[in-house]
């Protein structure tokens, strides 16, 4: 399954975008950027555990970062760049 499925899964999040992060044992890991459904409140940990009981451990996000909107094209496609350039420490498209 995949990762931005399983965290769209959860019944707070409203929107996921999934990027690769430098891990230093494995190269890159997954990194994901949430955004709740308002009004809505959500630990960190709490959805890391959401993550860990559907996904293999290599999959389970190695950060997971709540922030108020993803970047979206007009019409509509994530930017996964953008995301890299603003939350990835080093990260370029």
């Amino acid at each position: 399954m995949d990762i931005e499925d399983v965290i769209i899964g959860h019944p707070k999040v409203l929107d996921v975008g999934v990027v690769g992060t430098h891990d230093q044992e494995f190269g890159e890991a997954p990194m994901a950027l949430v955004v709740l459904i308002p009004g809505q409140e959500l630990e960190v940990e709490e959805l890391m555990a959401w993550t860990r009981e559907h996904l293999p451990d290599n999959k389970t996000p190695k950060e997971i970062v709540f922030v108020p909107e993803l970047p979206r094209s007009p019409t509509g496609k994530m930017l996964k760049k953008d995301l890299r350039a603003q939350y990835v420490k080093g990260g370029k498209g």
